[in-house]
C-alpha cells in the first residue's frame, strides 16, 4: 500500500470469468466470526452492540452470463419473474440486445444459487442502464436487492459509468428511493412493451460507497457486500478506534471497500493518526485483533504500512499516516488515488475524511 493504492489488489475478474467472488468454507467463516465476536466482548467498554451483517453462512457472487448453464438460469430466473408472473408469455431469450458488446448480462448467485439477474447496458458516454432487475420471488424483501445493487453499481464503475437510469416498476419505485435514485425522464421512447408502466429515474454514483455516518464519524451500517468475515473485525477495528485519543480516523480501502474482494484479499485499512511512532514502533496494540505472526514494515512516502499475518490466516496491512494524508488543498495525487479506489470511513473524529471525500466526490462530478 503505497501513498496511492495497493500495488498487490486483485483484479475483480478471475480465469473463469467470474466477478466480485465472495466465499470461504463454512468452517472457515464460522470459526472466523466466533473468533471477532468474542474479541468484540473483550476490547469496547460495555456491551458491543454487535451488527448482523448477514443471517446464516451466506456467501454472494455475481457473475458474467457467458456459460450454457447461466444462460439457463439467467433466462429461467427473468422469465418466470418477469413474464410469467404478470401473466406475459412473449419473453424472447434470443433478442439482440442480451448479445451486444456493450450490454452485460448479469446473475446474482447466494451460496451457488442463482437468484438474482440484472442487466447492465453501457451508453459509452459515462453513462449506462439497468435493466430487467428480477429477484427470486421468495427471496424477496431479504436484503438481497440491494447487494446485487451495491454489486452492479460496483461493475459500473469498473466500466466508467457515472450516472446510471432504469425504468422503474411502479412497485418498485419506493426501492429505487431509497437507494438514492432520483425521478428523471431520460428517454420516453423506451417505455413501450414491457416498461410501458414504469417510471424513469437516475443515480449518479459516487467513487466509493455511500455510508452514512453517526454523530462519532461511525458509520451506522456496514454494506451488504461486505465481506461476510470480515464484518465483526470490523466492528472490533471501529471499537478500539474510537477508544484512541491520538487516533483520527480509519478506513478500509482497496478491494473490501469496493466490494469485490476475494477470498484470499488482505484487509487494506488507513488509520490517521497523531503520533505515527507509537503505532509503528511498538506491537502490542496490533494483538488487539488477533494472534500475531509475521509483521513487515513498509514506507510509501506520506503512508508508512505495517503488514500483519495473523496466525489465523487473516492478513492486515495497516497503513499509518498523518492529517496531512488527508488534506484537501490540495489533495495529494497519491491519496487520491487510494480514495478513489473505494474508501469505507469507519471512524471519523474531525471528519477529516468526509471532507476529503467529499472534495474527491465534488471533483469527479465536475470532470
Amino acid at each position: 500500500m503505497k501513498s496511492g493504492c495497493n500495488p498487490r489488489i486483485s483484479p475483480a475478474r478471475n480465469r473463469n470469468g467470474r466477478l466480485y467472488v465472495d466465499k470461504r468454507t463454512l468452517f472457515r467463516r464460522l470459526l472466523l466470526t466466533a473468533k471477532w465476536q468474542a474479541l468484540a466482548k473483550t476490547v469496547g467498554s460495555g456491551t458491543l452492540r454487535q451488527r448482523v451483517l448477514y443471517i446464516g453462512p451466506m456467501s454472494y457472487e455475481l457473475i458474467e452470463v457467458r456459460a450454457k448453464s447461466d444462460w439457463q438460469e439467467y433466462h429461467s430466473l427473468r422469465r418466470r419473474v418477469l413474464w410469467e408472473r404478470r401473466g406475459l408469455t412473449n419473453y424472447d431469450e434470443t433478442h439482440a440486445d442480451e448479445y451486444k458488446a456493450a450490454n452485460h448480462p448479469l446473475l446474482l448467485k447466494l451460496d451457488g444459487r442463482a437468484i438474482g439477474t440484472v442487466r447492465l447496458d453501457d451508453f459509452g458516454n459515462g453513462a449506462g442502464a439497468v435493466r430487467l432487475v428480477a429477484i427470486e420471488p421468495d427471496l424477496q424483501r431479504q436484503g438481497h436487492g440491494r447487494v446485487l445493487s451495491d454489486y452492479v453499481e460496483n461493475y459500473a464503475r469498473r466500466l466508467g459509468i457515472k450516472t446510471l437510469y432504469v425504468n422503474a416498476a411502479p412497485e418498485a419505485v419506493g426501492y429505487y428511493e431509497k437507494l438514492a435514485w432520483k425521478p428523471e425522464v431520460w428517454d420516453e421512447a423506451e417505455l413501450v412493451g414491457i416498461a410501458s408502466a414504469c417510471r424513469q429515474m437516475s443515480k449518479r454514483l459516487t467513487l466509493s460507497q455511500k455510508v452514512s455516518v453517526d454523530t462519532r464519524g461511525a458509520p451506522e451500517e456496514l454494506p451488504l457486500c461486505m465481506h461476510n468475515s470480515i464484518g465483526p473485525f470490523l466492528d472490533v477495528l471501529k471499537t478500539w478506534a474510537a477508544r484512541q485519543p491520538d487516533v483520527l480516523a480509519v478506513a478500509i480501502v482497496g478491494s473490501h471497500a469496493r466490494g469485490v474482494a476475494r477470498p484470499d484479499s488482505d484487509i487494506d485499512v488507513i488509520m490517521v493518526v497523531d503520533d505515527p511512532v507509537r503505532y509503528l514502533e511498538t506491537s502490542v496494540w496490533l494483538e488487539c485483533f488477533g494472534r500475531l505472526g509475521a509483521i513487515s514494515n513498509e514506507e510509501w512516502g506520506l503512508l508508512q504500512s505495517r503488514r500483519v499475518h495473523y496466525v489465523d490466516g487473516t492478513e492486515v496491512e495497516f497503513g499509518i499516516t498523518v492529517r496531512s494524508w488527508a488534506s484537501t488543498d490540495p489533495v495529494d495525487p497519491g491519496t487520491k488515488e487510494v480514495v478513489s479506489d473505494g474508501m469505507l470511513i469507519l471512524h471519523d473524529r474531525e471528519t477529516l475524511l468526509q471532507s476529503l471525500l467529499a472534495k474527491l466526490q465534488q471533483s469527479h462530478a465536475s470532470s
